[in-house]
């Protein structure tokens, strides 16, 4: 059975950083991968005829047909609302307790 090699890299649309730990899957088997921490990933698979799904947490999914041919650049979105992380009605609290051992006091 002849063996195809699917080179890539996964970035987010927010910033073009590589994400670490996306996973790459052919759709409808159980074969996949995940991206180094620089996003790169190398895939070989059976067959041209198959579909990739890629997934991150905070991402949406996206299923892209690979190309043999060269490197495929796959960006993904991320899957917020900017407006909820800048809400007026979100309110983070949080406590701090800090010692500093050189002037023996707490911060």
């Amino acid at each position: 059975m002849a063996q195809f090699l699917i080179k890539g890299k996964v970035i987010g649309t927010d910033g073009g950083l590589g994400i670490p730990k996306a996973s790459i899957k052919v759709k409808g088997t159980d074969q996949s991968t995940v991206t180094s921490i620089d996003g790169d990933f190398t895939l070989e698979v059976s067959s041209k005829d198959v579909i990739l799904i890629i997934g991150f947490i905070g991402y949406k999914t996206k299923e892209v047909e690979p190309d043999f041919d060269g490197f495929n650049l796959i960006k993904i979105e991320p899957d917020c609302l900017k407006d909820f992380f800048y809400s007026p009605h979100l309110k983070l609290m949080g406590v701090s307790d800090f010692v500093n051992a050189e002037l023996g006091g707490r911060i």
